[in-house]
């Protein structure tokens, strides 16, 4: 079921779905909600977004979030256009950390040298941190005679969040590290178009 509202630069969109999947013997009913609201003037643009999905993994004996299940998710961008055609864009994403299952134990096996670990049960996961992510951009447009040149530069991470990806383990599963998303990023390019 879907939305949508226009007037006065205001646009706002939002939606209601449900699904029914399975993967492999499991159910996987899918349900969510979404909202996006955005608003515009003469040098301004701006807008919001909210997300929630539940997708859970079901058997008779015991339930489960999916990887894809995330109780929210939330976007923020602004870009102000600045004279002599300059442009100033931020862009701030966060959303629920990823539902997994961790390693709770290991055993030595003599037969292949190494450590065999063990899993939680599939409803005894836990969830990575909250992802967090802040960009900033700021661009040129610059004339010239056979077409223009675009000048960028962007700070992607700006704030230099640690954004979980997974946990990585030393060989006896003893000891857990973090394996981090991108760290903070500077680029400045040019585009020329012609």
């Amino acid at each position: 079921m879907d939305y949508q509202y226009q007037d006065k630069g205001w646009k706002i969109q939002s939606a209601l779905y449900l699904k029914n999947n399975r993967t492999g013997d499991l159910k996987n009913p899918i349900r969510g909600a979404e909202i996006f609201a955005a608003w515009q003037r003469k040098n301004f643009t701006g807008s919001v977004s909210a997300a929630h999905v539940s997708s859970l993994l079901q058997a008779e004996e015991f339930r489960y979030p999916s990887p894809y299940d995330l109780s929210y998710f939330l976007r923020l961008y602004a870009k102000y256009d600045l004279p002599d055609l300059w442009t100033l864009a931020v862009t701030y994403r966060q959303r629920q950390g990823r539902y997994f299952q961790p390693i709770i134990g290991a055993q030595f096996d003599e037969n292949t040298d190494t450590f065999i670990p063990f899993y939680a049960a599939p409803d005894a996961g836990e969830r990575l941190p909250a992802y967090r992510l802040a960009d900033v951009s700021i661009s040129k447009i610059l004339p010239v005679s056979f077409g223009s040149i675009v000048l960028y530069a962007t700070a992607g991470n700006v704030f230099d969040t640690k954004n979980v990806r997974a946990y990585d383990y030393n060989f006896d599963y003893t000891e857990r590290s973090e394996n981090l998303f991108g760290r903070r990023v500077f680029f400045v390019g040019g585009v020329l178009e012609w």
